[in-house]
């Protein structure tokens, strides 16, 4: 049922596009995950697979990452204010999507002429450099969905057999290892995380100085905090992008007639 309302949402809404062809929608049907895909083919989704293309983090539009499953009926977040016409839109997100009711970044791939990423993702509505591995380059031969770029690698059968794994992180084939004796000559990754083969910067608290106590999981790279809990007056507040503690994130953390500005609290002018 779900499949069919996707195929028919397609049709209506891309093929009064001049810009979006009947190509674009069969891509659409393409990121549905399905097993045994395997190569190079951009309708690979699944992490563990050959080639295609990879979901590594939430995608507007879809309710799985990587695995089996069908698409959510919620609407992508595009980034971009509410809108009913593009009349109400501005860049970043010139264009309004009528079915989203939201001011995108894309809705053909001619919007995407001139910024260096020329195709439209008829699922995020943002403008990429791919959106399967045949627009990729035998430099970067694997287009990932999930940042609409072409990248080194997916996974470690990417990487051939010379002893390199996939750093699902950033996209690159690096040296594998079994234990923190394959990683002594890496300075800045001195450990070995044995469950992803990788040398990197911390497994644990404990490997972490004091100045950045915290192993993040994600990355494993040593961060000053991960919540308000490994902070401390007088800045008791973790921003979680920046992973720094500071003294305030909004005016509500600071004393009445102050403001939050850059995590500190001040007097208004």
């Amino acid at each position: 049922m779900v499949r069919a309302r996707l195929r028919d949402w397609c049709f209506l809404l891309f093929l009064p596009l001049t810009g979006l062809t009947g190509a674009s929608c069969v891509a659409k049907e393409a990121y549905q995950p399905s097993d045994g895909a395997a190569g190079r083919s951009g309708a690979a989704n699944n992490l563990g697979g050959l080639g295609g293309s990879l979901m590594t983090g939430p995608v507007a539009g879809t309710s799985d990452v990587g695995g089996g499953g069908g698409s959510s009926d919620v609407a992508p977040d595009t980034g971009g204010p509410a809108c009913a016409n593009s009349g109400q839109c501005g860049p970043p997100y010139p264009y309004c999507q009528p079915s989203l009711g939201r001011c995108v970044e894309c809705t053909a791939n001619r919007n995407c002429i001139g910024t260096g990423r020329p195709y439209c993702d008829a699922r995020s509505f943002k403008c990429s450099i791919c959106l399967e591995d045949a627009q990729c380059t035998k430099f970067a031969p694997y287009c990932a969905l999930a940042i609409g770029d072409c990248v080194e690698c997916l996974s470690s059968a990417n990487c051939g057999t010379s002893g390199l794994v996939c750093d699902r992180l950033n996209f690159h084939c690096v040296p594998s290892c079994t234990s923190n004796a394959d990683c002594v000559s890496a300075a800045q990754t001195p450990f070995c995380d044995p469950e992803r083969s990788l040398c990197v910067s911390c497994v644990s608290d404990e490997d972490c100085p004091a100045a950045a106590p915290r192993c993040n999981p994600i990355g494993e790279t040593c961060v000053r905090c991960l919540g308000d809990t490994d902070c401390a007056a007088p800045k008791p507040r973790c921003d979680t992008r920046a992973q720094v503690c500071l003294q305030c994130l909004t005016n509500l953390d600071c004393e009445t007639g102050a403001n939050c500005v850059a995590g500190i609290c001040a007097n208004p002018k």
